[in-house]
């Protein structure tokens, strides 16, 4: 299974025997359950549904926060999850951590002894914290000095990393991102949380021996200290804070790299299926490697091709060199792929054309409300304005939509549409499709007493007519069009607005919706976030349904 395999590239197996199972957790992805709560996603439900296991199959041993990695060792027993944590508590279990420092320090090796008793209110650390009794000991030894901290290994039998943590700061250790460190006059950041486990190591009681579990650091945590953000740390970040998306089975398009949030500002990354593509934004050739990044990606993700697609703000300016790179069939990277092939979205396919101009078939911002679309349509009539390759009709009519409307400009967008439908084993006996702008087909379904139980509203911020002459602004004419749609919308009816345009807040949008109800009682029943890939950018797009009696 494809899902499977990615993620257990990504999280590799350390160890595993009939009692244990341990994996390779990065930084960036919460472990989850915490006290029987579960938490919206965790790495540990992941791995239950991929390993075909029950939830709560899985008992955690050691936990390491969100931007902590190293091994995280998982009991398949209350038995053994009970013994390791007595362990632990008892100071058997060694523990080995690299950590990044605040300065530098003082000393080559410091030890701290067991059961000292510390108190975190020495005039370098946080005021009012209580004191801490100890268990376990601690050593750590300076490994590298840097511009900008040290690099320091600690090991340590202390039961968990808070104590650890303490045990430092009453030592005058400050470990980057530990908001208990002492004022430095700098906004903490818990992502740049330094701590990587390198081994656990306990005595196992069924093999009557000592098992250690190994995870080195990865060559970036090593540079931190020299004031270095490689780009694979950057890249690897940004993917394994996505796991959520990719690892369901139903599913194999989604964004990898939004590069403006994620420190490498004019690349955008998205998969699907076999393929990658990747944007790069005018005037950012020069900042970003995009080769490095190409291969990167075609090697952890082990697909066919990745294809540059060059975005212009100016579209007109050397328009001819850059089609030819957007319909040419050689990838950057890899080797051709066909001229059209599907992947699948929460179980749907949908057809992608890879080197077809900008855009390759489906906007995957919109997955989330695709899956709603299908939800909310079984039994009515399903109107699709600006509907381009009739993805939300395809989910209307999967989800059992009495019919589908599909309304778009393009003649070739509403074929391909057609071909979705196709593609799915729906026939068209009960789906539409008109070539028309959005505001005429509105005037005249309004004419022909036509009406909706449902209206996707995903207008882009600019849109041309039929006319070369006639224009849609999403802020200049969005309130006249909101009033087309309410009046062929039915009793009970809903209608699902979307933009991406950044100028516009989610208060204008329902300002305006509240102005244009032509006098209908209406409420917003949705305000949806975006998908977890699309998260990092929380302003991407925004989203309302509204229910109209």
């Amino acid at each position: 299974m494809e899902s499977h395999r990615i993620f257990f590239k990504l999280i590799p197996i350390l160890y595993e025997d009939d009692q244990l199972l341990a994996v390779g957790k990065p930084a960036g992805i919460d472990v989850g359950r915490l006290d029987h709560v579960g938490t919206a996603f965790g790495l540990i439900d992941a791995i239950e549904d991929l390993c075909s296991r029950p939830r709560g199959t899985f008992e955690i041993t050691n936990r390491l926060a969100r931007f902590e990695s190293g091994p995280l060792v998982l009991a398949k027993t209350p038995e053994m999850a009970y013994y390791i944590r007595e362990g632990m508590k008892r100071h058997s279990v060694q523990q080995k951590y690299l950590m990044h420092l605040v300065g530098k320090m003082k000393k080559h090796r410091l030890q701290i002894r067991t059961e000292e008793s510390i108190s975190d209110q020495g005039k370098r650390l946080t005021a009012r914290s209580k004191d801490v009794t100890v268990g376990g000991s601690s050593e750590i030894v300076r490994i590298d000095d840097g511009e900008h901290g040290t690099l320091a290994e600690c090991k340590t039998t202390a039961e968990n990393l808070h104590i650890l943590r303490a045990q430092l700061r009453a030592a005058g250790l400050k470990v980057v991102g530990d908001p208990k460190a002492g004022a430095t006059g700098k906004r903490v950041d818990k992502s740049d949380t330094k701590f990587h486990l390198v081994s656990f190591s306990f005595h196992h009681p069924v093999k009557e021996q000592r098992v250690t579990i190994h995870m080195p650091a990865p060559d970036w945590f090593k540079a931190v200290p020299h004031g270095k953000r490689t780009l694979e740390e950057r890249l690897h970040l940004a993917t394994v804070t996505r796991l959520e998306a990719m690892v369901d089975p139903a599913t194999n398009a989604y964004r990898l790299l939004t590069g403006e949030a994620e420190g490498l500002a004019g690349a955008v990354v998205e998969r699907f299926g076999p393929v990658i593509f990747l944007q790069q934004r005018e005037g950012e050739r020069r900042s970003i490697p995009i080769r490095k990044i190409a291969n990167w990606y075609k090697q952890t993700f082990d697909v066919d091709a990745v294809y540059l697609k060059p975005f212009l703000k100016d579209r007109q300016k050397k328009q001819r060199d850059i089609e030819a790179i957007l319909n040419s069939s050689e990838p950057f990277a890899g080797k051709p792929v066909e001229e059209e092939f599907s992947i699948t979205e929460s179980g749907i396919r949908y057809l992608i054309r890879p080197y077809d101009g900008y855009s390759v078939g489906l906007f995957l911002d919109q997955r989330g409300n695709r899956q709603r679309v299908k939800e909310m349509s079984g039994g009515g009539d399903m109107l699709n304005l600006f509907s381009y390759t009739c993805g939300f009709s395809v989910a209307a009519a999967m989800g059992g939509a009495n019919s589908t409307t599909s309304v778009d400009i393009s003649k070739k967008s509403l074929e391909w549409g057609k071909r979705n439908f196709f593609a799915n084993g729906l026939e068209l006996d009960n789906h539409l499709f008109f070539r028309a702008a959005a505001w005429d087909f509105l005037k005249r379904a309004d004419r022909q007493d036509r009406s909706y139980d449902l209206i996707v509203l995903d207008a882009p911020s600019f849109a041309h007519g039929l006319k070369k002459s006639e224009t849609f602004e999403f802020k200049r004419d969005l309130a006249e069009l909101l009033r087309l749609c309410v009046r062929v919308l039915k009793k009970g009816g809903k209608l699902m607005l979307s933009t991406n345009n950044r100028q516009l807040t989610g208060k204008w949008l329902r300002q305006t919706l509240a102005e244009n109800t032509l006098g209908r009682k209406s409420r917003v029943i949705g305000n949806p976030k975006l998908p977890v890939d699309f998260a990092v950018d929380p302003d991407h797009a925004k989203t309302l349904f509204v229910k109209y009696d």
